[in-house]
């Protein structure tokens, strides 16, 4: 009987030990991803590179992830959701540490995504800037919420533009599409945007806007913005965590990027540089691009 014991112990053990990180309590996530970004998110918010990797590392601990588009919206009021468990796509530029934000646990993950955003004009403007600050005097449009992801500073820039002695808004932020609509229908001088969203839409829009004009990309940012997922559940976000370090070291966060950036048939010589290996070295990850090296 005893020995019938220790067996039956040492079987539950080991099929505890084979279980998720999360103690077995895998289940269905309910994350936000900010819609109509392609090829990161799509305009349903369902599919997309971001939504790929988040789906494919926490599929690795066992858990699906059903997906919640939202455009724009206050980090905190969508984490009072009870049933949301985490938000992709936040800015460590938020600069919120890993804690209690207004009652709510938030969890920052590693950050498994990388937006290299640029200030874009027409070459023919011939419009100089070398920082954030030369953008007063000229009217722009960005990305939803882009005064949060991008920081204190050019908050603080755009948040003081106003508008033209002819009543315009120097400064107005809307979705990524209307945004490039905009800039091609020159009623905007300068787009903030991520490049390879940027080349999306140039060819996205080609069929209804003249996109074929040169452009001019200024490096006003920093060169890389990451990007992590915010969740609720600290056991969650590490299972995330090993997930991704998993898909680096297979080379599957490789194949993902490719897939995505492939078809978007990136037209006009605006191929983004590739920065896939940059969020695996991070991670210290040994796993090899198809492009060789790290």
């Amino acid at each position: 009987m005893r020995s019938l014991f220790k067996m039956t112990l040492v079987t539950l053990t080991i099929f505890c030990n084979q279980l998720p990180g999360n103690g077995g309590q895998a289940r269905d996530l309910t994350i936000v991803f900010t819609p109509d970004k392609a090829p990161f998110v799509s305009q349903d918010g369902d599919s997309g590179m971001e939504v790929s990797i988040v789906r494919e590392a926490l599929a690795t601990a066992g858990y699906t992830v059903k997906t919640h588009p939202i455009t724009d919206y206050r980090l905190e009021d969508v984490l009072k959701l009870q049933f949301i468990d985490g938000v992709a796509g936040v800015s460590r530029l938020r600069q919120y540490p890993s804690g209690t934000l207004e009652n709510n646990s938030i969890f920052f993950s590693d950050e498994y995504i990388e937006y290299q955003d640029y200030a874009i004009t027409l070459t023919s403007a011939h419009i100089a800037l070398e920082s954030v600050s030369d953008l007063k005097g000229h009217t722009v449009v960005a990305f939803n919420n882009a005064r949060v992801h991008l920081g204190p500073d050019y908050a603080d820039i755009v948040d003081s533009m106003g508008h033209a002695p002819d009543g315009t808004e120097m400064y107005i932020e809307t979705n990524r599409k209307s945004t490039n609509l905009m800039f091609w229908r020159h009623r905007a001088e300068i787009l903030i945007a991520d490049r390879t969203i940027f080349s999306w839409y140039r060819k996205e829009l080609a069929s209804v806007v003249d996109t074929s004009p040169s452009v001019t990309f200024h490096r006003i940012f920093p060169n890389h913005v990451f990007r992590t997922v915010v969740f609720k559940d600290p056991l969650v976000r590490d299972d995330f965590n090993r997930g991704l370090r998993q898909l680096c070291d297979r080379g599957r966060y490789y194949q993902i990027y490719d897939d995505a950036t492939r078809m978007a048939e990136f037209a006009f010589g605006d191929v983004p540089v590739p920065f896939a290996s940059d969020v695996c070295k991070k991670l210290g990850s040994a796993g090899i691009s198809p492009h060789g090296g790290e």
